[in-house]
């Protein structure tokens, strides 16, 4: 009876040191999410579209808001649009946009974000060199990281349009609203 109870009792001690083990663990694993409660624009963790991703390097600027990209993956050069970026070629601020994305961006590797529909279809649809197919995206430089798109508007050097739906997150889409607000407000770039 002696024995049964001390094995009883090591076990029941057994089951708590595992027990108390495991919570403790608990408490050191769990990961300290970042407070979104005073970004006004959300938490773009909250974002449900899927979006696809692509690497490459950028190989050539086309215009201030236009890049040519190679990809990592395939020796094939995919066009990419800034999504939710727009310029007025009838002014200097459309050449000085070329410059700030070619001496950002050219030779640089870049992650694209695009919708993921359109990617897929754009990879069908992809037959050939010489004629690079096209999307529409969100350009982040992996090397500093940065938004090219977001940068551009920061420098007042292009204009917010309201994008299609699903080509940009609505966290995205908020965060261009509010910079080209901050540079109209700080009259800088095309808003001097």
């Amino acid at each position: 009876m002696r024995t049964r109870f001390h094995g009883l009792l090591w076990a029941a001690s057994l089951c708590l040191s595992v027990a108390g083990y495991i919570h403790a663990q608990d408490e050191v694993a769990k990961p300290t999410l970042p407070d979104f409660s005073h970004d006004p624009c959300g938490n773009p963790l909250m974002e449900s579209q899927i979006w696809a991703e692509f690497k490459g390097t950028v190989s050539k600027v086309i215009d201030g808001r236009t890049v040519l990209v190679t990809l990592a993956d395939e020796p094939k050069t995919v066009r990419v649009r800034f999504v939710a970026i727009s310029l007025d070629a009838r002014t200097e601020f459309s050449a000085k946009a070329r410059s700030f994305v070619r001496e950002r961006a050219l030779g640089k590797p870049v992650d694209v974000m695009t919708n993921l529909e359109n990617w897929y279809r754009e990879k069908k649809w992809y037959r050939g060199e010489g004629h690079p197919g096209s999307v529409v995206g969100v350009v982040f430089l992996r090397q500093m990281p940065s938004d090219i798109g977001l940068s551009l508007l920061d420098e007042g050097l292009a204009y917010y349009q309201q994008p299609r739906p699903y080509t940009m997150s609505g966290h995205t889409a908020c965060e261009y609203r509010n910079a080209e607000q901050a540079a109209r407000e700080k009259k800088i770039g095309q808003w001097q």
